[in-house]
């Protein structure tokens, strides 16, 4: 098993070392980018059910029992909670449109090296007009593919994001309906 993933290591870097310099960035925007989504996934995941009574708790804790000081201590306690649950998502956005780009940036570099390549030697080494072409797609191929599924899951945590501060409006309406509005009878 470990001369399976060896091999494969070996694979993957000598595909990194073919795409050249860009490639290095463009490892750098899809690992943060992965980890973003991770940590946004997982946060998604634990927040959907502890929404309420975070939220809830907060304000209890805080509450003062004046209608006008409560009702800006929910505003805070909203505007907080939507910080939370929009975290990292513009950054995510952000690198999925960086990833095409740098992919660009490859191609170019690339296509540089084999103009370069034929102004030296012209057409006769086939070998290093091919290293310069290979850096090109390479490049092109992995911005794209980083790109692709970063930007589809930034809109699917968007998504999220918005069902849950729907959520987070329910919570809130409860509150003033449970903690502050019943005081005015």
């Amino acid at each position: 098993m470990s001369d399976f993933i060896l091999q494969h290591l070996y694979k993957i870097t000598d595909y990194i070392l073919a795409g050249g310099i860009v490639m290095l960035p463009l490892v750098a925007v899809c690992i943060l980018m992965w980890s973003l989504i991770i940590e946004r996934v997982l946060f998604f995941s634990r927040a959907k059910d502890k929404l309420k009574l975070m939220i809830t708790e907060e304000f209890l804790k805080r509450k003062t029992g004046r209608k006008d000081i409560d009702y800006s201590l929910l505003k805070e306690i909203k505007t907080a909670s939507l910080r939370m649950l929009n975290a990292h998502i513009n950054i995510i956005k952000i690198l999925a449109i960086i990833a095409p780009l740098l992919g660009l940036l490859g191609t170019v570099t690339g296509m540089i090296k084999t103009f370069e390549v034929i102004s030296s030697f012209g057409t006769g080494n086939v070998r290093l007009m091919a290293s310069g072409i290979s850096e090109a797609l390479i490049t092109t191929q992995t911005g794209l593919v980083i790109a692709i599924p970063g930007i589809y899951m930034s809109k699917l945590l968007e998504e999220r994001s918005q069902r849950l501060s729907q959520r987070i409006d329910l919570v809130i309406m409860r509150i003033k309906k449970s903690y502050l509005d019943q005081k005015d009878d």
